[in-house]
């Protein structure tokens, strides 16, 4: 499963947390192809709030990608983790693997780096949600 949550602003000021849920498709994760850093994905839910979802500023960015079917616990225990990465290296993008999940994340404004923890909870909590309105629907 891929899970990208966008913290935008548009143009005209408005800000908020986009996020899609895709699954793998084609072949299993982590499994060795063609194409290994651009990942055959289906797109099962998004919950976007702000429109457009596309042509925002970025202002940041959460990305955890493992193996369809991952419990949010496991998901949940990997960021955790992350966290005292992220804390350790003080710089952003920050990349890592935590077990079998991989997570990537990104704070382009100053004013949200300040609170970079509050922050990624925030996306956090955006991926659980679009991951949940999948479950609500029974699955696409």
């Amino acid at each position: 499963m891929l899970l990208v949550a966008h913290h935008v602003a548009r143009a005209d000021g408005v800000t908020g947390i986009n996020a899609w849920y895709y699954t793998h498709v084609g072949r299993r994760y982590g499994q060795k192809g063609p194409s290994a850093e651009l990942p055959q994905v289906q797109l099962i839910a998004e919950r976007h709030t702000v429109h457009p979802p596309f042509g925002n500023r970025l202002r940041s960015y959460l990305q955890i990608e493992a193996p369809n079917g991952t419990s949010e616990n496991d998901y949940e225990s990997a960021f955790v983790a992350f966290l005292g990465l992220v804390a350790a290296v003080n710089q952003f993008p920050v990349e890592a693997r935590v077990g079998q999940v991989r997570l990537r994340c990104g704070i382009a404004e100053p004013s949200l780096a300040m609170e970079w923890q509050r922050e990624l909870w925030v996306l956090l909590d955006a991926l659980k949600a679009v991951k949940q309105s999948e479950n609500a629907r029974g699955g696409s």
